[in-house]
């Protein structure tokens, strides 16, 4: 495959013309058709000539979705928005193809896990002719009001996929300094946004020194309404680059100023790929910040006005900025008079909304009211803030603010890794506190490659998260074999040995599943095999890059497993043990434990089995008829069968390796099993949890359902009518008795008690945790899980369980 060239690459000449609309639509097609890792997506029309406005997005393995990249920490280039300085849009075009063609393995890192945007022509109607648009506007002036159709385009795709860098390249009128870069200098940019964007060009600087090229700062103005400034208000890393090649080459040649640009790019490349959690965690800090700020009333300094809780705008005004409005991602309320709406300070990009609409703004473009207080709305403006991190750290991973549903997909994570998240409640320009951090783990991801034994035409499979994947299309009677290898997101294992597997020799085509029971990680390669009907489990595993075996099967009566780690050999047996029908094993491998918790008619089993001649236990398990348990060390899945159990509602096993906690999914043949696969992107469940107005609401849990009211009136559910999904109601005002585990257990009806009013106590004496520790002790739930928050009229206690739903709320007097 021979990548692409343009006229202006192939030209021997200093200053060959530049690449024209109809060469460059070849080109980027030619891109997309042969490499698959790009694609073009027309995001607008010009304003004169409805010229195509054109979005290029390149990743790898292959062209980046949609989703990937509204979820990834991503990059988005503008090139030539002056139409007479095209230099960066002809570099554009190159680092376009040079990225789809790739063979750098860095790059190709890089790209998986940050796609890359163009913007190559955003001023197509005077390409290389005129600075303005054929409005005779500068669209660079243009990112408050949005007013025209080009800058439109770009403003859509910075509001639909959130870049956390944008570089914008453009040229001066000559200068003996060739290069000059500046990043947000408005006084209200986030200091964390403006620093990275200044140590990123104070990088791409230094590279181009080493290439031979002069560089400086660009003297640039502070003004809101340039991208630079507007998109560093919105807490967005913006790096602005000048090249001295505008109509005059005498320090600049074309070939020059594009080189140089490629260079510095690349540099960008490399600080983004390098720094990526930090750009991560002060973009979504700065999101978070701003919101908390506007609601505080935080001081601003430009424009300088007393801070406001908001604006409020006519049904006019509202008709001028809300095109501008929803470019910035600013959300607008409906007033219950329907006379105007009601915009909120306390939104992440609230930064940029008093230049936009304060009268004190010389920039604004309409004269809002700025109100201390939320006005009266037509409908209660309730949303949730979420964020996200990896699972014992501080700094941030994402953050998703104005979310007005019950559910997000959260996406960009790294496989096999556990992470925690939070969410508050905002009402207008009111949050919650945020919740408890709660913990979900992705699964592990492979890249598989199979092929026909006979042709050896191979077909590669990448970002596979599972254990198993299902192949189509192949031939029926054929044999093929396949690999996998372990991809962590940053860092790949060796592949695995080829394993055949024959198709069914009637039909055409053949789907075929593989069970990956082989796993790669840090160079252990671990085969697994499950064979059916055979009375003993032999485990031999070797490690640092040696391969083991492992057959289990089911009907279990003895179990004889040998370990080679690093060339010791331990011998390990069981005795029988009396009415065992199922052996969980737990495994202690180089320093890694596996934990094993089966709930069955309130029995477990836990069995240990260490290296270094380390015994075998094991306890009874009743009703369960077998269970076969594999496990694969150093970071590696757990795959679980669990075969014919009776009377067995739920069976949950998980494994701890290196810190990091995996669901395992649960054989199908399990009746009344709730199986858990969690996968790359996250569906995060919210609930009112922190509602603003106290509100009864339903708790559920596997054994019971209670709603609490404030109202009078007393019933438990029973463990029975709870399965059943039968609710009660529990009288928070009355002192009660308190359940206890036992009679729970035996699905005795009993009362709880759930009131502060217990013996003498003084409510106003007791701190928020002594509140939750009685309130916890009396219904029998920890109360570490339990916020206790004084009110005007008592005490609002709220639950939070894993899956954050609320188990009661009410208020207690």
């Amino acid at each position: 495959m021979v990548a692409p060239t343009t006229a202006f690459e192939d030209s021997t000449a200093d200053n060959p013309p530049w690449t024209g609309l109809a060469e460059e639509a070849t080109f980027l097609q030619t891109v997309v058709n042969d490499s698959g890792r790009a694609s073009v997506t027309q995001v607008g029309t010009s304003a004169v000539d409805n010229n195509p406005i054109n979005m290029v997005a390149v990743g790898y393995p292959s062209a980046p979705t949609s989703s990937e990249l509204k979820s990834k920490s991503i990059l988005l280039f503008i090139g030539a928005q002056h139409g007479n300085e095209p230099s960066g849009r002809e570099m554009a075009l190159q680092k376009i193809r040079d990225l789809a063609y790739t063979t750098d393995p860095d790059t190709q890192v890089y790209l998986r896990n940050h796609p890359v945007i163009f913007i190559p022509t955003p001023n197509p109607d005077n390409l290389a002719v005129a600075r303005n648009n054929k409005l005779g506007n500068d669209l660079n002036r243009l990112w408050l009001s949005f007013s025209d159709a080009e800058v439109q385009a770009m403003g859509s795709v910075v509001r639909d996929y959130s870049p956390h860098i944008v570089v914008d390249f453009h040229e001066k009128i000559g200068g003996a300094t060739q290069f000059e870069f500046l990043h947000p200098t408005n006084a209200e940019v986030t200091p964390a946004i403006a620093n990275i964007a200044l140590d990123i060009h104070t990088e791409g600087r230094a590279a181009l020194n080493i290439a031979g090229y002069s560089t400086g700062l660009y003297n640039g103005s502070e003004a809101p309404f340039i991208l630079r400034n507007s998109a560093g208000l919105r807490n967005i890393i913006t790096v602005l680059g000048e090249s001295s090649g505008q109509g005059d080459t005498t320090y600049l040649t074309r070939k020059q100023a594009v080189d140089g640009y490629g260079i510095f790019l690349d540099r960008v490349f490399v600080y983004h790929r390098v720094n990526a959690d930090t750009i991560r965690d002060a973009v979504a800090s700065a999101n978070i910040e701003s919101r908390q700020r506007g609601e505080d009333k935080a001081v601003i300094q430009d424009p300088n006005i007393t801070p406001p809780a908001g604006y409020t705008v006519t049904n006019a005004q509202y008709s001028t900025v809300s095109q501008a409005l929803a470019l910035l991602n600013l959300a607008a309320y409906e007033l219950s008079s329907a006379s105007g709406y009601f915009i909120s300070m306390a939104q992440g990009a609230k930064r940029v909304l008093p230049f936009l609409v304060d009268g004190a703004s010389p920039d604004a473009v309409v004269a809002a009211n700025a109100v201390g207080a939320d006005p009266s709305l037509l409908s209660t403006a309730e949303v949730y803030n979420v964020r996200w991190r990896v699972s014992g750290g501080t700094a941030l991973y994402g953050a998703s603010l104005g979310v007005d549903a019950l559910s997000l997909e959260v996406g960009g994570l790294y496989p096999d890794r556990v992470y925690e998240w939070s969410v508050q409640e905002q009402e207008g320009s009111v949050s919650s506190d945020w919740s408890a951090w709660q913990t979900f783990t992705t699964l592990p991801q492979f890249n598989l490659e199979y092929r026909d034994t006979a042709t050896q035409a191979t077909t590669s499979v990448p970002g596979v998260s599972g254990t198993s994947f299902e192949l189509t299309g192949l031939e029926a009677g054929e044999s093929y074999e396949f690999r996998v290898q372990e991809d962590d997101g940053i860092n790949t294992s060796d592949w695995s040995g080829w394993h055949q597997f024959t198709t069914t020799a009637v039909g055409t085509d053949q789907d075929v599943t593989l069970v990956m029971g082989q796993q790669v990680t840090q160079a252990v390669v671990v085969n697994v095999d499950q064979v059916a009907v055979t009375n003993a489990i032999v485990a031999s595993q070797q490690t640092q890059s040696q391969a083991a075996t492992v057959e289990q099967i089911a009907t279990l009566s003895s179990v004889d497993a040998q370990q080679a780690t690093q060339a010791v050999s331990v011998e390990i047996s069981t005795a029988t043990v009396m009415d065992i029908t199922a052996v969980l094993l737990e495994q202690v491998m180089q320093a890694q434990v596996v934990t094993v918790d089966q709930v069955a008619q309130a029995a477990a089993v836990i069995a240990q089995q260490l290296t270094q001649g380390a015994p075998l236990s094991a306890e009874q398990v009743t009703d369960l008829a077998a269970v076969v348990v594999e496990q694969i060390t150093q970071s590696q899945a757990v795959d679980v069968s669990i075969v014919q159990p009776d009377d067995l509602t739920v069976a949950v096993i998980e494994q701890l390796t290196q810190a990091q906690s995996i669901s395992a999914n649960q054989n199908a043949q399990v009746a009344g099993v709730s199986a858990e696969s969690r996968t790359e992107v996250q569906a995060i469940s919210l609930a009112s949890d922190y509602s603003l107005v106290t509100t009864p609401v339903q708790q559920s849990t596997q054994t019971q359902i209670v709603e609490l009211l404030d109202g009078t009136g007393l019933n438990v559910v029973t463990l029975e009518q709870a399965t059943q999904g039968q609710a009660a109601t529990v009288d928070l005002t009355l002192l009660v008795g308190t359940v206890t585990g036992e009679q729970a257990m035996e699905g005795q009806t009993s009362v709880v008690a759930a009131t502060l009013l217990l013996s003498a106590v003084d409510v106003e004496q007791l701190t928020e945790a002594e509140i939750a520790d009685i309130l916890g002790s009396a219904m029998l739930v920890d109360p570490r899980t339990l916020r206790v928050k004084r009110t005007t009229v008592g005490y609002t206690v709220n639950r939070i369980t894993d899956s954050f739903r609320v188990k009661f709320k009410a208020t207690v007097h």
